[in-house]
C-alpha cells in the first residue's frame, strides 16, 4: 500500500512510510537472519526511490543510465549481502 501511494502520488508521507517500513524490515531481516526479508526491503525501497527519482529526470539517456547503474548497484549489493547472511548462518 505504501509503495502504491508512493508511485501514484509522488513524494509524500507514503514515501516516508515506505522508507521507514523498509528500514524496519531490513533490521528484522538482520536480527532474524532471513535473507529474503532483506531482498523484499531492498527491492521495495528501490522501486519507491526509483519512482521518485524518475519524476525528477527527463530524457531517455539519463533514465537509461539511471536504470543501468542503479540496478547493477542493487544486484551487486544483494549478492554481497547474500554472502554475509550465509557467513553468519554458518557461524551459528
Amino acid at each position: 500500500a505504501l509503495l502504491s501511494g508512493t508511485v501514484t502520488e509522488g513524494p509524500s508521507l507514503y514515501f516516508m512510510g515506505l522508507l521507514a517500513a523498509c528500514g524496519l524490515l531490513a533490521a528484522h531481516a538482520v536480527s532474524s537472519r532471513k535473507y529474503f526479508y532483506m531482498v523484499y526491503a531492498v527491492l521495495y525501497g528501490y522501486v519507491g526511490v526509483s519512482s521518485i527519482f524518475l519524476r525528477a529526470i527527463s530524457g531517455e539517456g539519463p533514465v537509461l543510465l539511471y536504470f543501468m547503474l542503479s540496478s547493477l548497484g542493487v544486484g551487486v549489493g544483494l549478492f554481497v549481502l547474500a554472502g554475509r547472511f550465509k557467513e553468519n548462518h554458518e557461524n551459528l
